[in-house]
């Protein structure tokens, strides 16, 4: 067959390419101009912005950081009563909607949509991370009789903590027993950190059940022991007699060797990390000799003295019980270098917890009826 006469035109790649483009343009252009579609997408838009406004609105509020403190003081309900009426008064009447925070709680616009969520075809979705502590208003009782202490407690605790101090023994005595409504425990731990008189025999008893209550603390340090030995079994310690002049007591050239650093209390530090203590302060000698830090004059093992323990958890119970071997509080205050580290491993003694956890909050958002549907 012979083509060289033939009429007709060559459909090159890149004709067809183009030929191509044009046909998706065009669909396009013809599916943004079908009036079902257009309506279906900007519908679809603006349940994005609901559920964005709504966390947005519920965060600037501080809806959001209330709602979390009620969760964390087990208020379910009035965590969900409170998200529940401000996402209302935020939304539109027709708009509806689902409220979880991680696997902790959900929260709907009505009962009617708790079995019904699943059904709902068109619901869009926005998710806020907020950030709480475990336990805001912690509460805490502590015995402070001297300014270094006092300064140190100031430095130590948070403003959104319920801190009670005091150096009388009848009300330290009357403090320690108190309890809520249900019969728990007022306070949820107790800071003794450097006690320089003996406590009566009614003091020691009921610290001793404070401490054995599961959730609760005690934490005690400097000259505690050495005047209240009685206590010495509330922290699985026995204090080995010596004379109060005794040079063995006397710090010449110790600092704090922080050693399991798996443990909470010094998890954020490496193995081996000094923390300096003034060389004219108190230290004792306690058996048995384990702790999670030691006395010594450097991070290597060998310049480590392994009888002489710094920091002295007792976890064996429901409760928590924790023996710092030092005058921590008033290093602290006077000591040139150290003083944050000092503060660091009290605080994390204290609160047993982390201080800040982030949690999902997700929202979702859909069209129904009426805001009682």
């Amino acid at each position: 067959m012979n083509l060289k006469n033939e009429k007709g035109f060559i459909f090159t790649l890149d004709a067809a390419l183009a030929v191509i483009v044009t046909l998706v343009v065009l669909a396009g252009v013809a599916t943004l101009g079908d009036p079902y579609t257009s309506y279906k997408q900007h519908g679809h838009l603006q349940l994005e912005r609901y559920a964005n406004d709504g966390l947005h609105v519920l965060a600037m509020k501080g809806t959001t950081g209330k709602a979390l403190q009620l969760l964390e003081k087990g208020d379910v309900q009035g965590c969900k009563r409170v998200l529940r009426e401000n996402l209302r008064a935020t939304l539109p009447d027709n708009i509806h909607f689902r409220l979880k925070i991680e696997n902790r709680l959900t929260v709907y616009s009505s009962d009617y949509w708790k079995d019904r969520f699943d059904e709902v075809k068109e619901r869009v979705g926005a998710t806020y991370i907020g950030a709480t502590s475990p336990w805001a208003n912690f509460r805490l009782l502590a015995w402070i009789d001297d300014d270094y202490e006092n300064e140190f407690l100031s430095q130590i605790t948070e403003s959104n903590w319920i801190v009670y101090s005091t150096s009388e023994e009848s009300d330290f005595e009357n403090q320690i027993s108190r309890r809520e409504e249900d019969g728990d425990y007022y306070y949820d731990a107790i800071f003794i950190p450097d006690a320089d008189i003996p406590f009566g025999d009614l003091t020691g008893w009921k610290l001793g059940n404070f401490s054995e209550t599961e959730n609760r603390r005690l934490i005690a340090g400097g000259d505690t022991i050495y005047y209240n030995q009685d206590l010495e079994g509330l922290f699985g310690v026995y204090y080995r007699e010596r004379e109060r002049n005794d040079d063995d007591y006397w710090n010449e050239d110790y600092d704090m060797v922080l050693w399991n650093t798996e443990d909470y209390i010094l998890e954020p530090y490496v193995r081996g990390h000094l923390i300096p203590y003034p060389e004219d302060y108190w230290y004792y000698d306690y058996d048995p000799d384990e702790g999670i830090s030691y006395l010594g004059t450097g991070p290597e093992s060998d310049l480590i003295e392994w009888d002489l323990p710094g920091i002295i958890p007792d976890r064996g119970g429901p409760g928590t019980r924790i023996l710092f071997n030092v005058d921590f509080a008033k290093s602290a205050i006077v000591a040139e270098e150290g003083s944050e580290d000092w503060k660091t491993v009290a605080k994390r003694s204290l609160y047993g917890k982390p201080f800040v956890v982030l949690l999902p909050i997700q929202l979702h958002v859909w069209r129904g009826g009426s805001s009682n549907a």
